[in-house]
């Protein structure tokens, strides 16, 4: 068994349903091949795709900005460690961002 890769997804609380779609669909995918998902651990995007991951049996960690664990969406493991999705991660999928 090799080492699991490490994925981030960003994207906004608030975006249109289709993004939201699209997100679930690359968690089932990342979820599919192994991988792990780091995102944030609120709405949106990031509720989105942790969704897609835990419908298939992936694992997500969810970054909170704040260090209050109610705050979190339920599809996730949370740690409040702030700016450590993108530095752990071997690349970020942004859904919905203006780059």
């Amino acid at each position: 068994m090799g080492k699991k890769i490490l994925i981030s997804v960003i994207g906004g609380r608030k975006v249109e349903k289709a993004l939201l779609k699209e997100a679930e669909g690359v968690g089932r995918l990342l979820a599919q091949r192994d991988a792990i998902l780091i995102c944030g651990g609120l709405g949106g995007v990031m509720e989105a795709v942790s969704r897609g991951m835990r419908s298939e049996g992936g694992l997500t960690v969810g970054i909170l900005p704040q260090d209050r664990r109610d705050n979190a969406n339920v599809m996730t493991a949370t740690t409040s460690w702030t700016d450590f999705t993108a530095r752990t991660s071997w690349t970020v999928i942004p859904i919905g961002c203006r780059l």
